[in-house]
C-alpha cells in the first residue's frame, strides 16, 4: 500500500520522506489532546490497525504498530509488556506507565484489557493497573496537525529535485544569467567580427604595396590577379640569375686594360675649369664608361664632349642623351665612353 501513495504521489512530482499510517497520526493528535503529564502508554484502536505510543517526559519516544490479528486482549498486554521492556533496556530507566485507550470502534472492552495486563508476568514493575484510561478520539485534529504540525507527526514530503522545480524556484536568476549569457556571446563574437576585418584590411593594404612595388621593378610584366607579389619577385630573380649564370662579370674596379683610378683621373682632367657641371652617376663596367649630371646648357654638353674626346684612352665619346630638365637653365645629360 505504501509503495502505491509513493507511485501515486510522483505524478505530480512529490517524494514523500515518511508516511505515516492515519492509526499513528489519530494516536498523536489524540496525546496532543490529552492533558495527561504522567508517563503512558498510548493504546489507539483504530479502523484497519492498532499502534501503541510510549510516552516519556510528556513526548513520544517509541511506536509501535499492530495487525489486526493482535487484536485480542492478551495480544495486546503482551506487546504493552515488550514495549516496555524495550524501553527500560534502551533508557535504563524503572518507568511505570499508565494506559490509556482511544479507539474509533468499541470492539475492544477496557475492562477485559485492563484484567489482561492485570494477569500479565510482572506487570505490577511496569504498568499502573487500576484503570485503563479511555479518551475519544476528535477527528477533526487530525488534518489540523497533519496540516500545521507535520514536523511533529513526521508525516511530511517534499518535491522531487529537477530542473522544472529548481528554474520555479530560480527563474528570475536562469532568465538573467542566460540574457547576460547571449549579451557576452553577441559582444564576442562582434569583436571577433572587427578584429578579423582589421586583419583583412591590413593584407590587403600589404598586398596593394606589394603590387606597387612589383610594377615598378618589373614595369614590362603584368602581375595576374590572384598571384603574389612576392613570389612573382622571387620568380623573376631565380629566371634572372639563371639567364645571367654563364657572363662573366669583372670586378669594376679593375678593367682589362687600364686601372679605375685612371680612368676616374682622366674624366677629372678632361673637365674644362670653370664648366658648370654637377655629376650624379658614374658606371666603369666592360671596358666601358658612363657618366650622367646636369650643367647650364647644350653649348656646355658640347664642349664636354670636344674635351672627352681628345682624351688617349678613349677611344669614343657619345651623348646618349640630353634633355632639357624642369627649371631653368639645365639640362640633363648622359655620356658613354669606350676605353
Amino acid at each position: 500500500m505504501v509503495q502505491e501513495i509513493i507511485s501515486c504521489l510522483k505524478d505530480y512530482h512529490i517524494r514523500p520522506r515518511i508516511i505515516t499510517p492515519r492509526e499513528i497520526a489519530m494516536a498523536a493528535a489524540c496525546i496532543r489532546q490529552s492533558s495527561l503529564s504522567a508517563e503512558r502508554i498510548v493504546i489507539h484502536a483504530g479502523l484497519s490497525g492498532i499502534t501503541l505510543i510510549l510516552m516519556s517526559g510528556s513526548k513520544p519516544v517509541m511506536v509501535r504498530s499492530l495487525a489486526l490479528s493482535d487484536r485480542t486482549p492478551d495480544a495486546i498486554a503482551d506487546h504493552l509488556l515488550r514495549l516496555a521492556t524495550g524501553f527500560r533496556h534502551r533508557s535504563g530507566l524503572d518507568t511505570r506507565f499508565h494506559i490509556c485507550l482511544v479507539q474509533e470502534t468499541d470492539a475492544m472492552d477496557p475492562a477485559s484489557l485492563t484484567k489482561a495486563i492485570q494477569q500479565t508476568d510482572r506487570q505490577a514493575s511496569f504498568f499502573f493497573t487500576d484503570t485503563v484510561t479511555v479518551m475519544e478520539p476528535d477527528p477533526a485534529l487530525v488534518p489540523d496537525l497533519l496540516l500545521k504540525n507535520a514536523g511533529d507527526l513526521f508525516n511530511f514530503a517534499r518535491q522531487y529535485p529537477g530542473f522544472g522545480n529548481f528554474f520555479h524556484k530560480f527563474r528570475r536568476e536562469v532568465l538573467v544569467t542566460g540574457i547576460f549569457g547571449v549579451l557576452v556571446a553577441v559582444l564576442s563574437v562582434l569583436t571577433l567580427y572587427q578584429d578579423v576585418h582589421r586583419l583583412e584590411k591590413q593584407v590587403e593594404a600589404a598586398r596593394r604595396a606589394g603590387i606597387e612595388i612589383y610594377q615598378q621593378t618589373f614595369p614590362q610584366d603584368t602581375l595576374m590577379p590572384g598571384h603574389s607579389p612576392l613570389l612573382r619577385m622571387q620568380a623573376q630573380v631565380k629566371q634572372a640569375v639563371a639567364q645571367n649564370s654563364g657572363a662573366r662579370f669583372q670586378d669594376m674596379a679593375v678593367t682589362p686594360a687600364l686601372p679605375a683610378i685612371d680612368v676616374l683621373y682622366e674624366l677629372s682632367a678632361r673637365v674644362p675649369d670653370g664648366m658648370n657641371l654637377r655629376l650624379s652617376r658614374l658606371l666603369l663596367n666592360n671596358g666601358q664608361v658612363t657618366i650622367s649630371g646636369t650643367t647650364d646648357s647644350f653649348n656646355t654638353v658640347d664642349r664636354l664632349k670636344t674635351s672627352l674626346e681628345q682624351s688617349d684612352i678613349f677611344k669614343s665619346v657619345t651623348i646618349h642623351t640630353a634633355d632639357a630638365g624642369r627649371v631653368e637653365n639645365q639640362v640633363i645629360f648622359q655620356f658613354r665612353i669606350e676605353i
